[in-house]
C-alpha cells in the first residue's frame, strides 16, 4: 500500500478477504493509516514476515511493544521517525528473535547508546542486513561496533549525511574504523554500500586524486552509490 488511505471500513473488507491468511509482506510507504489499524492488520496476518511501516509516520515505545505482542516473529522491519524515545524504541526491537534486516532512515532521535541497545537484545545473534541512511547518531565507529557485535551481519547500506548534508560528512579521522568495517563485511562474504564519497576513495581510490580533501563539498555532492562487493 502506497500514497493512499486506509480507513478502518477498508480495514474491515481486506480482514474478511482470503488475504490475511497469505499475506507475507505489508509495506506501507506514504499511506495515511492510523497505529490501530496498523496493529489490526498485523494481528490478522499470521504469515507476516516483512513490515515497512508509513515513512512519515511517528511512533513510540507503546506501539512497538503493541507490534513484538501482536507479531514477535517478524523478519524485516523498516522503521519511520521515532519520537524522543527513539533508544527506547530500538529496546523493544532488538527482542524481535527472528529479525534478519533492519531498516532505518532520517532518524535524528537516536544516540550512540542504541548500538548497546541491539547489541543486548536477541536480534543481534539474527540480523543479516542494516539499512542505515541518514541516522546523525550511526557514524563509522557505532556501525563498525554494531557489525562486530553482530556475527551473522553481512550487509550494511550506510550513509551519515542528512539533506544537504546538514548531519556531516565522512572525515579523514574515520578512515581506521572505516576500513575495519569493510574488511569486516567482506570477509563475512558480504559488503559495504554508500555514496559517501569518504567511503568511495577507501573502495575505489583510483576514482579520486590525491589533492581531493574529505571536507571537499563539490566532490561529495551527488555522489554515486558505491559497494564494496559485488
Amino acid at each position: 500500500m502506497d500514497f493512499c488511505v486506509v480507513s478502518p471500513a477498508l480495514v474491515e473488507w481486506l480482514l474478511a478477504s482470503p488475504l490475511p491468511g497469505r499475506l507475507v509482506a505489508l509495506r506501507m510507504g506514504r499511506t495515511a493509516i492510523s497505529p490501530e489499524l496498523i496493529l489490526e492488520l498485523v494481528r490478522a496476518c499470521p504469515a507476516l514476515k516483512e513490515l515497512a511501516l508509513p515513512s512519515l509516520m511517528c511512533l513510540g515505545r507503546p506501539f512497538y511493544e503493541a507490534l513484538h505482542a501482536a507479531r514477535p516473529t517478524l523478519e524485516r522491519i523498516s522503521l519511520p521517525h521515532c519520537g524522543n524515545d527513539g533508544d527506547e524504541c530500538f529496546r523493544v526491537l532488538a527482542s524481535f528473535g527472528n529479525l534478519v534486516e533492519l531498516n532505518v532512515a532520517s532518524m535524528d532521535a537516536l544516540t550512540p547508546a542504541v548500538v548497546d541497545v541491539v547489541l543486548k537484545g536477541r536480534c543481534a545473534a539474527t540480523l543479516r542486513a542494516a539499512n542505515l541512511s541518514c541516522v546523525p547518531a550511526l557514524g563509522a565507529a557505532e556501525v563498525l561496533k554494531l557489525v562486530k557485535g553482530c556475527p551473522a551481519l553481512t550487509t550494511v547500506a550506510w550513509e551519515l549525511a542528512g539533506e544537504g548534508g546538514g548531519w556531516g560528512r565522512v572525515t579523514e579521522s574515520d578512515e581506521p574504523h572505516l576500513r575495519a568495517l569493510i574488511s569486516l563485511l567482506e570477509g563475512r562474504g558480504g559488503g559495504l554500500e554508500s555514496s559517501e564519497s569518504g567511503v568511495g576513495r577507501l573502495l575505489h581510490p583510483g576514482d579520486y586524486s590525491e589533492s581531493e580533501d574529505y571536507d571537499d563539498e563539490e566532490s561529495e555532492s551527488e555522489g554515486d552509490t558505491v559497494r564494496s562487493s559485488q
